[in-house]
């Protein structure tokens, strides 16, 4: 594992990309089964188990659901136009 880390800081240097790690590979992975899954609940509690959460809440916030769920929620705001 630390050799692929340090490979993966080498390889972040190269390409500029920020923050480049085995853990972003981690939640990647995790993301990408939940959203291939169909994004249900049970892909959620799958995912617990394999990351070693106490509760799927953790899952959920760590493949950054909540963060796309605030995203859309200020995107989709309706902003009166009182002119």
């Amino acid at each position: 594992i630390r050799w692929v880390q340090k490979f993966l800081q080498k390889v972040s240097k190269c390409t500029e990309i920020e923050n480049f790690s085995t853990h972003t590979f981690r939640k990647t992975f995790g993301r990408n089964y939940y959203e291939t899954r169909g994004k249900t609940e049970e892909a959620l509690i799958q995912l617990q188990k394999v990351f070693n959460h106490s509760n799927v809440g953790i899952t959920y916030v760590y493949i950054g659901i909540r963060n796309d769920e605030i995203d859309d929620f200020y995107k989709n705001i309706k902003y009166r136009d009182d002119a």
